[in-house]
C-alpha cells in the first residue's frame, strides 16, 4: 500500500507540473527500460543463476528565468529480483559496505528515487554557472570519477572552448571499498579541473581529494588525493581515447584503516575498416604500493559505469561479476557488484557491422589476467564468547593467474526511432584463476522505450 501511495504521489506531481508546462516550458524526456541476464555455472556450483529488472526513468529541465532552471530525474521501480540474491548482498554489504542487504531483491531501494534535485543558473556578466543540489558526476570515461545521487555544489567557469575549469564540494566522494560506511555526514570531498578543446582534442586533468573522519580516534583521519588525466580525439580514421588515473591514501573498513593506492588506465581506439568497424580497448587497474602487495590490491578499480565491460566477467548491468573476478572478494562465491577491471590488464578487440539501417550485430574477444597475488577472506572470524573462542579467518591466496577469454556476440535493432531491442550472448573459457571450473554462458538482453 505504501509503494502504490508513493508512486501516485509521484504520478500526480508529474501530471502537476506537466500542466503548467506551457507556462513555464517545461522539458520532459525518459526511458522506459526492461531486461533480463542469465549464466550458466555462475557460482562455480555447476548452478545457473539470472536476474531481471526495470526501471522507468523520468526526466525533467524546469526553465525558472533567463539563466535559471531546475534539473529533476526520477528513477521509478528499480531493482533486480531473482535468484541468489540473499547470498550475494549479504557478503557484499559485509565487505564493501555499498548495498543494504535483502532478501527480497539486490540492494534495497525506494520506489521512487529522485537522484537528481537541483538548480543551475548562471550568474549575470560572468562565465560562471553554478550549480547546487542532487547530481550525477561523471568525468572523461567513468573510470576513477563516476557517480549517482551525489550531493554536490559545482562551479563551472568557462571562458573558451579552449579553457574551462570546474570546483566542486561532494558531501560523498570516491572512497571506494568503504564508501560512507562509517558515517556518510562525514564523508566529503573537494574537486578542481580544467578541461576543454583545443584542435579538435578533448583534454582534461582533475584533482581530487576526500576526506572521512568519522574515527578519528581509532584509524585516525581517512583522506585520499586522487588525479585524472583524460584527453580524445581523432587522429585521422582513428577515434583515440586515453584515461589515466593515480589515486593515494587510506581507506577505513571497520575500524582497520589500509592502504588505497592505485594506478588505473583504459586506452581505445576505433577505426573502419571497410564495411566494419574495429575497436581496440585495453584496461589497466591495481594498486601499486609495494607495502601492501598481497593485501590489498583492489584499492584501485574501474567504476562499473565505465566504457569496459562484457556480458560475463565484466558485467556492465551492475549485478554481481563472475565469481568477484571485478572485487575484492576474488574466489568467493558470495561477492559484490561488478566494479569492473581490478587487479587486472585486459584487452578487448570488437568489430561492429551493420548490414542495414537500424540493425548492428557486435562481435568481441575479450583476454584478462590479474596483476599480482591476492589473499582473500573466505570465512569472517567469529567472536569469542566466555565459553567458544573466537575462530580466526579463514585465508587463500589468490594467484595472478589468467582470468580467461571472453567471446560475445551483441545485436541491437532499432524496432522503432523510439523503441530498440539490445541482445547478447557471451561464453567465457575460464582461467586457471578460477580454479578447475566449468566454462560458463551468458545470456542478456534489453528492450528500452525512449520518449
Amino acid at each position: 500500500m505504501k509503494k502504490l501511495m508513493t508512486i501516485g504521489l509521484a504520478a500526480a506531481m508529474m501530471f502537476a507540473m506537466a500542466g503548467r508546462a506551457s507556462a513555464t516550458a517545461l522539458e520532459t524526456s525518459g526511458e522506459l527500460r526492461a531486461r533480463g541476464w542469465w549464466v550458466d555455472n555462475y557460482v562455480v556450483d555447476k548452478h545457473s543463476t539470472e536476474w531481471f529488472d526495470q526501471r522507468l526513468r523520468l526526466n525533467m529541465v524546469w526553465p525558472v528565468a533567463e539563466g535559471v532552471k531546475v534539473n529533476v530525474r526520477a528513477d521509478i521501480l528499480e531493482g533486480f529480483w531473482g535468484d541468489n540474491n540473499a547470498a550475494f548482498n549479504t557478503t557484499f554489504n559485509t565487505a564493501n559496505n555499498s548495498v543494504n542487504s535483502t532478501t527480497a531483491g539486490f540492494g534495497t531501494r525506494p520506489p521512487i528515487n529522485f537522484d537528481w534535485v537541483n538548480m543551475q543558473f548562471v550568474w549575470p556578466g560572468t562565465p560562471l554557472t553554478f550549480t547546487v543540489g542532487r547530481q550525477d558526476v561523471t568525468y572523461a570515461t567513468g573510470m576513477y570519477a563516476g557517480k549517482d545521487n551525489r550531493d554536490r555544489f559545482k562551479v563551472v567557469a568557462k571562458f573558451s572552448p579552449e579553457m574551462n575549469f570546474l570546483f566542486a564540494y561532494d558531501k560523498t566522494a570516491e572512497q571506494f571499498a568503504a564508501e560512507g560506511s562509517n558515517g556518510v555526514d562525514d564523508a566529503r570531498g573537494w574537486s578542481v579541473a580544467g578541461f576543454g578543446t583545443v584542435q579538435g582534442w578533448y583534454y582534461g586533468l582533475l584533482a581530487l581529494y576526500a576526506l572521512d573522519d568519522t574515527n578519528p580516534t581509532t584509524t585516525g583521519n581517512v583522506t585520499r588525493i586522487g588525479v585524472d588525466a583524460t584527453t580524445s580525439g581523432k587522429a585521422g580514421p582513428v577515434d583515440l581515447k586515453v584515461d589515466v588515473a593515480f589515486v593515494t591514501g587510506d581507506n577505513q573498513v571497520g575500524s582497520n584503516k589500509i592502504d588505497a593506492s592505485g594506478l588505473m588506465a583504459y586506452v581505445s581506439a576505433a577505426m573502419p575498416a571497410g564495411p566494419v568497424t574495429v575497436t581496440v580497448e585495453g584496461a589497466y587497474a591495481a594498486g601499486d604500493d609495494p607495502a601492501t602487495k598481497n593485501k590489498n590490491e583492489g584499492a584501485a578499480r574501474f567504476d562499473y559505469n565505465s566504457s569496459y565491460w562484457s556480458i560475463i566477467l565484466y558485467t556492465n548491468l551492475d549485478v554481481p561479476g563472475y565469481v568477484g573476478s571485478s572485487s575484492g572478494n576474488q574466489m568467493t562465491s558470495d561477492v559484490g557488484k561488478d566494479f569492473g577491471v581490478t587487479n587486472a590488464i585486459s584487452g578487448k578487440v570488437s568489430v561492429a557491422w551493420s548490414p542495414m539501417k537500424g540493425f548492428t550485430l557486435i562481435g568481441s574477444a575479450l583476454y584478462a589476467q590479474a596483476l599480482q597475488d591476492v589473499v582473500v577472506v573466505t570465512a569472517p572470524a567469529k567472536a569469542a564468547t566466555p565459553t567458544t573462542p573466537a575462530v580466526p579467518a579463514v585465508t587463500k591466496l589468490v594467484k595472478a593467474d589468467p582470468l580467461g577469454t571472453e567471446f560475445d556476440v551483441v545485436a541491437v535493432y532499432n524496432i522503432t526511432d523510439n523503441v530498440y531491442f539490445l541482445g547478447g550472448l557471451g561464453y567465457l573459457v575460464a582461467g586457471d584463476f578460477f580454479g578447475n571450473v566449468d566454462n560458463p554462458l551468458g545470456v542478456m538482453g534489453s528492450l528500452n522505450v525512449k520518449f
